[in-house]
């Protein structure tokens, strides 16, 4: 993690682990062995909070199938993002569930 906190940085970190919890749902959607947010980049979707942003301003300004194409990309994208967050959780659980057990 290099010393960082945030999600971007924590989930690649625990992702990089070989856990049970990746194989819980719904986080087994994802690639085992690329963390969430690498996926939406490799896939050219929105993947940060800057792309986030553009993305909005671009649904903003759009209509019709555009406008709903930049939706469903930020609702992915937030879908991801809210996953990542409980994945962090999840883990930790697990890590320390492992740690009382040793």
């Amino acid at each position: 993690m290099k010393g960082r906190t945030s999600i971007k940085s924590v989930l690649p970190a625990l992702w990089s682990v070989d856990s049970p919890v990746k194989r819980r749902m719904p986080y087994a959607t994802f690639p085992a062995d690329t963390d969430p947010y690498a996926a939406l980049k490799s896939k050219g979707a929105i993947a940060d909070g800057i792309m986030a942003m553009e993305g909005y301003l671009e649904q903003v300004a759009s209509a019709g199938p555009a406008k709903d194409a930049s939706v469903a990309a930020l609702e992915h994208y937030c879908y991801v993002d809210t996953l990542a967050m409980c994945y962090i959780l999840d883990y930790w659980e697990w890590a320390l569930e492992m740690q009382r057990e040793s």
